[in-house]
């Protein structure tokens, strides 16, 4: 075997003879032959040198610590370190490590009475321009309420709170948010809330917790229902002609909502609620200054 392979390199290396002619001469079929050089061959090659290769530890670790560096910023870095490499090269090289990786996403769950979620939606009106519908979902039960406001001020943003909580009797341990101005004024260096947003969340004893940025999938519970909204109830604004018509409505969808079976609890959101308050009663699960102002339990 190895005899043949050799002459088969011989002839083909050092003589130039086509596979056709090396058949002729070894008896060999074409196929075979062609399989043998390209083995051998791949075998006797050799991996090419770049200008890159020595500095790859550092490029690497770019990477690493920025992983949605560019090429143009890896070429900028290497020639303020005298590199004197092109760009075209700098971009050739780096393809592998710029591949963008998929994102993995983890199931969240939720105990009972552990969190709620909160948002705005604009809602584009023919007549009346843009409203604002304030939404409070519970993460356990998915028992939601959702209100429509003529604009999303910081006062509107409490009298939906207010209203959320008297209209669901109770409120869980923790309400997530994002990046809103009217819960935190700033994140960097270090976060700031909103002096008044706070003072009304430990007037009721609750927790905030905060999306990272662009991480709109850590309150997915409140985006999720907001797309259902809006392919839904909201797409048929036109029959409404004032804002007190259009809460009706959206109070009666949001009603139909909460006594509709989930998938996921195997409950209507309103039956997992009640059972939540039950637990929550039984458990001894109280907020005292919340209880003692307005008689507010943990629900979920």
């Amino acid at each position: 075997m190895e005899e043949l392979r050799q002459k088969i390199l011989f002839l083909r290396g050092v003589r130039g003879l086509s596979f056709h002619q090396i058949e002729e001469q070894t008896g060999v079929s074409r196929k075979r032959v062609s399989k043998i050089y390209q083995m051998s061959s791949a075998g006797d090659r050799t991996k090419r040198y770049s200008l890159l290769d020595k500095y790859h530890p550092l490029i690497s670790n770019w990477f690493r610590e920025y992983p949605s560096l560019k090429a143009l910023q890896v070429y900028k870095w290497l020639r303020e370190r005298g590199v004197a490499a092109s760009y075209t090269l700098v971009v050739k090289y780096t393809s592998e490590l710029r591949r963008k990786k998929e994102k993995v996403y983890h199931p969240l769950d939720f105990l009972p009475g552990e969190e709620g979620q909160v948002d705005w939606c604009i809602i584009p009106h023919p007549r009346m321009g843009r409203l604002f519908c304030f939404v409070l979902i519970l993460s356990y039960s998915r028992y939601l309420f959702a209100h429509i406001f003529p604009r999303s001020s910081f006062e509107f943003f409490i009298e939906g709170h207010i209203m959320a909580l008297s209209s669901m009797n109770g409120t869980a341990r923790s309400l997530r948010y994002d990046n809103l101005k009217t819960v935190v004024i700033k994140r960097r260096p270090e976060i700031q809330y909103n002096p008044r947003f706070m003072d009304f969340v430990r007037h009721y004893g609750v927790e905030i917790r905060l999306c990272n940025p662009a991480c709109g999938n850590e309150k997915g519970r409140v985006e999720r229902v907001i797309r259902t909204m809006k392919t839904t109830f909201f797409n048929n604004m036109n029959r409404y002609n004032s804002l007190s018509a259009i809460n009706q409505g959206l109070h009666e969808w949001v009603k139909d909502k909460n006594n509709t079976l989930h998938r996921s609890t195997g409950k209507s959101p309103k039956e997992a609620r009640i059972s939540t308050i039950f637990f929550s009663i039984t458990m001894g699960v109280f907020r005292p200054k919340a209880q003692r102002i307005c008689k507010i339990i943990l629900i979920g």
